[in-house]
């Protein structure tokens, strides 16, 4: 049996559970592990503590999900004829009218109009730091428009999104960055000079916590959307980030080394000082 010591709690129940499912077969399978580059460790270890705090926070999982919760009808409605019509380029902050966005503000970034009533959008993120490729970080000193989740664009109806506010617009610079990100899920293409340490680190291992989070903001996007465009509009960019996991090879974007120990420390670095503990196998 592979024994891990002083992992961080969220990784080692993962590890637990793949253990526990491959255990009824009588034998573990070989794990292949991919290598991730330092700086991509140390984002997912500080991704990894703001997730293991919020999962602390005393806010009932339905909500972060995007439940209707209590009625919006004491917060004012939204005037769309004293906004701007919608554009391609603007930042919107949506009505806690609308059910996902009531007790979570949400931010969106408007990508193109389809011209059929629909505009492409895409929401920014709820973390302070990128989970994995296809959220960019922007830069911007504004928290909740620091983090732009690409991969989870949608095709929304532009009356829905009319029910929002305009806080700003995305700079010339910003759109050729977001259509380089596009370009590179979409097409595989190469992502534009220094975009890649803008983003998170891969997301290889089915238990991952990022994989819950991908579902929960997924979820958020796929009600927003509601019959806006077409199943593959709305389908593309989970398509696109869903890197392929073969087999019986599983991977931890967090482990620096090619194969695994039977004892040693998982801790994505960045988090302190790694230890390497001594002792006798299980």
């Amino acid at each position: 049996m592979i024994r891990v010591m002083r992992m961080p709690g969220l990784l080692r129940e993962a590890h637990e559970r793949c253990e526990e499912d491959f255990s009824l077969s009588g034998k573990l399978p070989r794990l292949e592990i991919k290598r991730a580059k330092p700086w991509q460790r140390a984002r997912l270890s500080r991704w990894l503590a703001e997730w293991e705090l919020e999962q602390e926070l005393p806010v009932p999982g339905e909500v972060m999900r995007g439940s209707a919760g209590p009625a919006a009808s004491a917060w004012p409605a939204v005037a769309p004829e004293a906004e701007p019509p919608l554009a391609q380029g603007q930042i919107r902050l949506l009505s806690p009218e609308i059910p996902v966005a009531f007790l979570r503000p949400v931010f969106l970034a408007i990508l193109s109009d389809r011209g059929d009533g629909a505009f492409m959008a895409a929401p920014y993120g709820r973390l302070a730091e990128p989970a994995f490729p296809g959220e960019l970080s922007t830069r911007r000193e504004a928290l909740p428009l620091n983090i732009l989740c690409l991969w989870n664009a949608r095709a929304v109806d532009g009356r829905v999104l009319a029910r929002s506010w305009l806080v700003d617009e995305l700079s010339a610079r910003e759109m050729d960055e977001v259509s380089g990100v596009l370009r590179h899920l979409r097409d595989g293409a190469k992502l534009p000079a220094g975009i890649e340490r803008r983003m998170g680190p891969p997301l290889w291992h089915p238990a991952d916590p990022r994989m819950e989070y991908r579902r929960e903001e997924a979820a958020m996007m796929d009600k927003l959307a509601g019959g806006a465009g077409s199943q593959e509009d709305r389908g593309r960019a989970r398509e696109a980030l869903m890197y392929p996991v073969g087999g019986r090879s599983y991977s931890i974007a967090a482990e620096p080394r090619a194969k695994y120990e039977t004892k040693r420390d998982l801790r994505p670095k960045g988090r302190g000082k790694t230890t390497r503990e001594k002792g006798s196998k299980k």
